[in-house]
């Protein structure tokens, strides 16, 4: 479906720059100032805060159109009758 490859890219991407961020608010701190080093560092980390608030824009977007396309709602009817079925098997 390719609405769920929408979204698992678009929050796989959000989840990527969480964790760059992570690293950088755990780097920094223990590194001694260097020419300029830390300014970039600092630099870096304004432009991935931002580039994480549009992700977020990007994901709940996304979201909306999944629910307004009922791909959820499919998506989860059919996970039910998958386990109806196998609950019948067992």
């Amino acid at each position: 479906m390719r609405e769920i490859r929408v979204i698992t890219r678009a929050s796989g991407d959000a989840r990527d720059t969480d964790f760059q961020i992570a690293f950088l608010e755990t780097y920094v701190p223990g590194q001694p100032p260097r020419d300029g080093t830390r300014d970039a560092i600092n630099a870096l980390f304004e432009l991935l805060l931002a580039r994480r608030k549009q992700q977020q824009t990007d994901v709940l977007l996304t979201l909306e159109s999944l629910e307004e396309s009922h791909t959820i709602a499919d998506l989860s009817a059919s996970v039910r009758l998958v386990n109806d079925a196998a609950d019948k098997n067992d």
